[in-house]
């Protein structure tokens, strides 16, 4: 078993967290000013899956190393849909406030 891929990729997730945590703040002070609806709250939402995804991955890393203690993690179902479905719906959410928010600065000349 190989340790750093796993350490770095809960490591990722960490960061997502972080920088949704970050876009709430920034969004909502933006939202304020401009009286945008609070869509900021949806960032929130985004990083709760994302620590369900962080959960998950922390577990089937654990179950990486003692696959006898929890036999039901072993199954590649549980993992796929507790973390990689969860973490590309915290992306993909994030992504969509985001563009809400900020599009503005894509579209300005």
């Amino acid at each position: 078993m190989i340790v750093v891929p796993g350490f770095l990729a809960l490591v990722g997730i960490i960061a997502n967290i972080y920088t949704f945590i970050v876009f709430a703040r920034l969004s909502q002070r933006l939202g304020n000013v401009t009286k945008m609806k609070p869509y900021y709250r949806v960032y929130y939402v985004s990083v709760v899956l994302a620590m369900l995804a962080l959960v998950a991955s922390f577990v089937d890393r654990g179950a990486a190393v003692a696959p006898a203690a929890v036999p039901f993690v072993s199954e590649i179902g549980w993992v796929i849909a507790a973390q990689y479905i969860a973490l590309a719906l915290a992306n993909l959410l994030a992504l969509a406030v985001t563009w809400r928010y900020w599009g503005w600065l894509l579209r300005e000349k």
